[in-house]
């Protein structure tokens, strides 16, 4: 995989192009739910994110990219607690092959692309600061996640996908705790905009996948498949924005 920029140098050229945040008094009225200070209750972000598998999974995979989103919706006086979803992919491996179109046109090829996610999703509680310049959080969530490979024929043009099929698939508990803080960079009487920074753990069960590598066509026919079966625990860590509304 071509190399990423750090999560540090993203953040700081974000935080050099946002706009000075101007002073701004909130009214709790009709515009919809607010906290006693008159900020949006409801609340939701998406990001990029990049993911480092640990302990076990380590031997298998390397690093892989992704995003997240998540929702959630502020309870309480201040907003300090809330109730968070949230949802994502790594792609931890890809490969791409150039394959003549079949075996009597060699004339016409296409590409043969096979990718390894993980998709996980989860709900829990969200604890953060209810106000200031930057607004340090924790949260955590149950729920699962899938790892899975796909094989897709797509044309060398337009990278069209042509056919596709699944090769491995695999489902398991996942349990994650994270930290970040969210910085407020632009407000109005409806919105507040963040710049969010954050890391996630995620401790996955026993599961069955595939790395990059392990899908390998047999001459004259068939697939072999290289399972591995591991936790799939790791780490992201993502820049992403947050929007809370109303």
């Amino acid at each position: 995989m071509r190399p990423l920029p750090s999560v540090a140098a993203l953040a700081a050229a974000l935080l050099l192009a946002a706009p000075a945040r101007a002073q701004f008094t909130y009214r709790a009225d009709s515009l919809g739910p607010a906290t006693r200070a008159g900020e949006p209750r409801l609340q939701g972000g998406a990001a990029l994110s990049i993911g480092q598998p640990v302990r076990e999974f380590r031997q298998y995979v390397a690093n892989g990219v992704g995003g997240t989103g998540h929702v959630l919706y502020r309870m309480g006086g201040s907003g300090a607690f809330a109730a968070r979803l949230d949802a994502g992919f790594v792609q931890y491996g890809r490969e791409t092959k150039r394959i003549p179109w079949n075996d009597n046109v060699g004339r016409v090829t296409v590409d043969l692309q096979t990718t390894n996610n993980i998709f996980w999703a989860g709900v829990g509680p969200h604890l953060m600061a209810p106000s200031g310049p930057v607004r340090p959080y924790a949260t955590g969530s149950v729920g699962f996640a899938v790892f899975s490979t796909s094989s897709s024929i797509r044309d060398r043009d337009d990278d069209y996908e042509i056919a596709s099929d699944r090769n491995q698939s695999d489902g398991t508990w996942a349990v994650s705790g994270a930290g970040g803080v969210l910085i407020p960079v632009s407000r109005n009487q409806r919105s507040i905009f963040f710049i969010d920074l954050g890391a996630r753990f995620h401790r996955n069960g026993s599961v069955e996948y595939l790395r990059e590598g392990g899908v390998r066509d047999i001459p004259g026919g068939g697939v072999e498949y290289s399972r591995i079966r591991s936790a799939g625990d790791l780490w992201t860590y993502q820049i992403g924005i947050s929007v809370g509304g109303r």
